[in-house]
């Protein structure tokens, strides 16, 4: 089998992740070129690999890695507000593309990604694991079944109980990721349209910011703190309670525990968000997403109701349930998964790899991630407008 050149553009955790899909997936694929902006971390993750800087060349920018590199296939896993910019190079080549979310993080983007993308829309693959989990296929191919009759409501949430990375990690820097309907609801609703097969046409929302707020001091560190023994968002009360006393960090230790204050000034970031959206039928959606929920209480699915019946699933137990409106019968399928993101990453890796090969179609195009983005960046605009928002941009 001839063997394949990958380029990569940010090799940090997420892309560490991938690329150990890859590798038992495709093992004709070998990483040949490199750009990132933080190149020490981005060796720590090469050596865990068993690679080192002389099987993978790292380019200083990504003009020079895409004329000099002659390669079959590019991942772009950098910062949220790189993507498009990059994207958009890797398109201009016309080679296959592995692309995270949020595809872009504002409408200028947003429509130099679509130019750019025309006609080239099913050789990319958007990294929308939620759509390909085996629970999202199981309730889409019971409502195209007729399982409900006609879809005619739907309700979704994302609950996640880790929801206190976006406010004291690098995810707080909102002039990077742009707020949490771009970086946590683009998934959810990829996921809710693909399985409705509808467009939507109409959105309204409305955000809040509660809890993670406060007049503590900018760039602060946990460590640093004063409230280091009091506070509950702080490393002596999460190992404490956690009976994880040996984890506890000496004061001032910033590489034990690299955080920072989640109620300081310059903590970044809506803690939750609703959203209403009609789709093409008429029907409506609801969409929550909270990020303060902890423990058992983390949950992230939807229902969907017809005439005929309902069907609902979480990924927190991963099962789809459904309900019969004629009759008792309530039907439960298990299809729990130990794989990352509930399997959905190996089917996107399975996707790019034959994209690569020349014998493949997109699980997940440009087209999706457009339409997914611009849904995103419609609900900044409407809780910043307080008003309904039409959706008549067609991807």
């Amino acid at each position: 089998m001839e063997r394949k050149r990958i380029g990569i553009i940010g090799f940090g955790a997420r892309m560490s992740g991938l690329w150990s899909l890859v590798i038992k997936q495709a093992p004709d694929f070998d990483f040949v070129a490199l750009v990132d902006p933080y190149p020490e971390s981005a060796k720590g993750c090469l050596e865990h690999f068993g690679y080192n800087f002389d099987d993978v060349v790292l380019y200083s920018d990504v003009d020079e890695m895409l004329d000099k590199a002659d390669l079959d296939g590019v991942f772009i896993a950098s910062n949220c507000d790189t993507h498009t910019q990059y994207a958009v190079k890797v398109l201009n080549k016309g080679l296959p593309l592995y692309l995270e979310k949020p595809v872009a993080t504002n409408y200028d983007d947003l429509y130099k990604l679509q130019e750019a993308g025309k006609g080239k829309e099913d050789k990319v693959v958007i990294s929308f694991p939620l759509r390909v989990t085996p629970v999202a296929r199981v309730m889409k191919e019971k409502i195209a079944q007729g399982a409900i009759g006609e879809p005619n409501f739907l309700e979704a949430w994302c609950y996640p109980n880790y929801g206190d990375v976006y406010y004291r990690q690098w995810y707080r820097n909102e002039n990077i990721i742009q707020g949490l309907w771009l970086q946590k609801a683009t998934h959810d609703f990829d996921y809710i349209t693909n399985i409705l097969g509808q467009e939507p046409v109409m959105l309204a929302a409305m955000n809040q910011k509660q809890v993670f707020k406060g007049d503590m001091p900018e760039g602060l560190y946990c460590v640093d703190c004063d409230k280091f023994e009091t506070c509950p968002q702080g490393p002596y009360h999460m190992y404490l309670y956690r009976h994880e006393i040996d984890k506890i960090p000496a004061r001032g230790d910033r590489k034990a525990f690299p955080y920072q204050c989640q109620f300081a000034k310059d903590t970044g970031n809506e803690d939750a968000g609703s959203a209403i959206i009609r789709y093409s039928s008429g029907m409506i959606a609801s969409y929550d997403q909270c990020f303060f929920a902890r423990n058992a209480a983390g949950c992230r699915g939807c229902k969907v109701v017809g005439y005929d019946g309902t069907i609902e699933f979480d990924w927190r137990d991963e099962k789809v349930k459904y309900y019969s409106h004629r009759s008792p019968l309530v039907e439960t399928i298990d299809t729990t998964s130990t794989a990352s993101h509930g399997g959905g990453d190996d089917i996107l890796i399975d996707s790019f790899v034959h994209l690569v090969r020349g014998n493949g179609k997109s699980v997940a195009n440009l087209t999706d991630g457009i339409r997914s983005v611009y849904m995103c960046l419609k609900a900044k605009d409407s809780c910043r407008e307080n008003k309904f928002m039409e959706l008549n941009f067609i991807p």
